[in-house]
């Protein structure tokens, strides 16, 4: 029968300490990657360093826990990260999400959760984090140039395990209720949805790749970067663990945040912003374009104002905005999604996670990608009652929950990042002169020199753009030999406002 690897903690932190800083390459004393020199096909190599070079046991690919450290059973998880620039710091993201161990359909229907082959894997876990410094996918021997950064025990408390409990729970009822009431031909036409329409529903797990390939359960990827977070940052992973960040209810699931809005918009719903202000105590001027995100968490029983620091927000994926209806249109202002990382604009290729081949890389490996799976838009409507009217007059109707990973808005940024990409590699990006509504040349307030801007897709051509952010030359970068802005991937308004007209408001 297979066991664990047995270890004492004061051990293998001893050997970990050893690895951080140290190249793959230089922890490598089982020459695996002499073995894998002339082979471009391989998964997993950084694991099996780490195991068999660093913690020296032999491959082993049983489904249970790797590691029994001093009696606790604990996987290993050994998670290529990468460097990228947030603002005016480098911050270590995930590379990717993190995998850990089949769906199993056909048996993970008559499992339980706590008796899970998935719970055995994740109930204690140790990364560690290798830095994945090359720009572009690389075969499996140019790992050995790769740094260990670091690595965390880790293991989900709380509210944060209740989350991966019920997303365990919805994942598992889709498949029992196919095995219940579909025969086997059909059940195949429904599987699929595992990696879609399930997908959308779970907060911290998705599935992947899609049926019939053999899905594999998953911790979504801004999840793993809040537990790299920990390593690098000094950040927990719930977030900022203190009241004013922290809401009074508990939300395990959507379907929870769903429930809140209906009661919310019970509760406030006709009410004017100033009427809310004074009842929720914001004593912010009215005329404050945050007034609406300051509404939202307050009505959530925030005491902070930003929604961008509560952590139920940050570990559901949930971003805040206002929209406004009158009696001629509805309107709210263009979006900004997430910032443009130009090293996977450039990526070449990727490796393959199923075959570890190296393949040309798709708008479906992309960072853009990711953002829009595993983001949401929870939009508060008001109502304008004149065109006149000062926003404090504005009323208040409910919530529309709006999910990013639909087709429209997914061929959208697909187009805006092929361009993106097109021009990048094919040295086609260039500075063009920025003019305003009547064709004139625009120039800067303070030096009053021309206002140039990169001929990546705009607003005019795109529904999901691409635009510069910056009040000095200190915000700007280099690329292509081009010196520019901070740019961010955007989508309009009135796409959002769109799409939001065919959803209901929450009630």
């Amino acid at each position: 029968m297979c066991t664990s690897h047995e270890f004492e903690r004061r051990n293998l932190i001893r050997l970990l300490s050893y690895a951080v800083g140290r190249t793959l390459g230089e922890i490598d004393t089982n020459d695996i990657f002499a073995a894998v020199e002339n082979r471009p096909r391989v998964t997993g190599v950084a694991g099996d360093v780490i195991e068999q070079s660093l913690l020296g046991y032999p491959a082993d690919n049983a489904q249970r826990p790797d590691l029994d450290v001093d009696g606790v059973l604990m996987e290993l998880k050994t998670t290529g990260i990468r460097k990228r620039r947030v603002g005016r710091r480098d911050v270590y993201v995930a590379k990717e999400p993190a995998s850990i161990t089949a769906v199993s359909i056909g048996t993970i229907e008559d499992e339980e959760f706590d008796d899970s082959a998935f719970w055995h894997k994740i109930a204690h876990m140790l990364f560690v984090f290798y830095e994945y410094e090359s720009p572009n996918a690389v075969p499996p021997y140019e790992y050995r140039n790769f740094h260990v950064r670091g690595y965390n025990f880790f293991e989900f408390t709380g509210d944060d395990l209740d989350i991966i409990k019920n997303d365990w729970q919805i994942i598992h009822d889709f498949l029992a209720d196919i095995r219940e009431r579909c025969s086997p031909e059909e059940a195949r036409r429904e599987y699929p949805n595992l990696s879609t329409l399930i997908n959308r529903q779970t907060v911290y797990l998705d599935t992947a790749p899609k049926y019939p390939h053999p899905p594999r359960f998953r911790i979504r990827k801004r999840v793993v970067d809040q537990i790299i977070n920990e390593v690098f940052d000094g950040t927990r992973f719930r977030h900022i663990e203190h009241p004013l960040y922290e809401l009074p209810e508990q939300y395990i699931g959507y379907a929870d945040l769903v429930e809140r809005c209906h009661e919310l918009t019970l509760q406030y719903r006709n009410k004017t912003v100033s009427q809310l202000a004074e009842e929720l105590g914001i004593t912010t001027t009215l005329t404050d374009k945050n007034i609406a995100e300051k509404v939202i968490v307050a009505m959530f029983g925030g005491e902070e104002r930003k929604l961008s620091k509560i952590g139920m927000f940050v570990r559901f994926g949930i971003k805040g905005k206002s929209i406004t209806l009158s009696n001629s249109e509805s309107r709210t202002e263009d979006t900004k999604l997430v910032a443009v990382n130009f090293e996977d604009l450039q990526e070449l290729e990727v490796t393959d996670e199923e075959t570890g081949e190296l393949r040309a890389k798709r708008f479906e490996d992309s960072e853009l990608y990711s953002f829009l799976n595993d983001h949401k838009f929870l939009f508060t409507v008001f109502q304008e009652p004149s065109t006149e009217a000062p926003l404090a007059d504005n009323v208040f109707l409910g919530f529309k929950l709006l999910d990013l990973a639909y087709d429209e808005l997914l061929e959208d940024a697909k187009a805006c990042w092929e361009k993106a990409r097109w021009l990048l590699l094919n040295n086609e990006l260039r500075l063009e002169p920025c003019k305003d509504r009547f064709g004139n040349q625009r120039y800067t307030p303070k030096t009053h020199l021309p206002m140039n801007a990169p001929n990546f897709p705009k607003a005019s051509e795109y529904d999901v753009f691409i635009r510069g952010t910056g009040n000095d030359a200190a915000h700007k970068k280099t690329i292509n030999g081009l010196e520019m802005y901070h740019q961010d991937y955007w989508v309009k308004g009135s796409i959002l406002v769109e799409r939001l007209n065919t959803i209901d408001i929450i009630d």
